[in-house]
């Protein structure tokens, strides 16, 4: 009980953890690209497509190493992921970077936002959301003997919740109450 209840408080901060940070990335990018559908629209889909693409490779993982004839290592896979998220989230997401980056790409005399955002967003958040999007159905694998569909429900339910938390907690309370770079050091722990 006490594994299963491990693994869906990781499954709950990472839909936490992934909906932050797309809002982090919204918030923290406007000075630079503006508020407009357009460059908000990019980051939404800089997360939404990696998560589609992460949670399909996940879901072949424990099937391509078997076959490799590596023995399958989920936790390391996870461990590894998480590592390498954090490393392209932290400066990513962190405002002194964030500012460096698009001043930089200002001096090389690009004014596109729409082009700006594109190149934030995919430099910063494509490979991380990826990589965190796998997170479910390799937890999945610990699961098998599982009733199917309540499993699922389970997991998408903790999912979810962290979405929820990390749409409403991360912008109502902690970056209301804590600012933004404080929100964002948050969500890196």
């Amino acid at each position: 009980m006490k594994k299963n209840l491990f693994l869906f408080l990781v499954i709950l901060i990472e839909g936490y953890v992934v909906l932050s940070s797309e809002l982090l990335a919204i918030r923290q990018t406007m000075p630079y690209t503006g508020s407009g559908t357009d460059t908000i629209s990019i980051i939404i889909a800089a997360v939404l497509l990696p998560m589609a693409f992460g949670y399909f490779y996940g879901g072949r993982f424990y099937a391509t190493a078997s076959q490799s004839g590596k023995p399958p290592s989920i936790r390391q896979k996870l461990i590894r992921n998480i590592i390498i998220s954090m490393l392209i989230l932290v400066p990513g997401l962190s405002h002194v970077f964030i500012d460096s980056f698009f001043h930089t790409l200002l001096d090389l005399g690009m004014t596109n936002r729409v082009v700006m955002v594109s190149l934030y967003a995919a430099l910063f958040l494509v490979t991380p959301v990826f990589l965190l999007a796998q997170t479910i159905p390799l937890i999945s694998n610990y699961f098998s003997k599982e009733v199917l569909a309540k499993i699922t429900g389970r997991i998408l339910f903790f999912s979810t919740l962290g979405s929820f938390l990390g749409a409403v907690f991360s912008t109502l309370v902690l970056m209301a109450y804590l600012g933004v770079n404080e929100t964002a050091a948050i969500n890196f722990i």
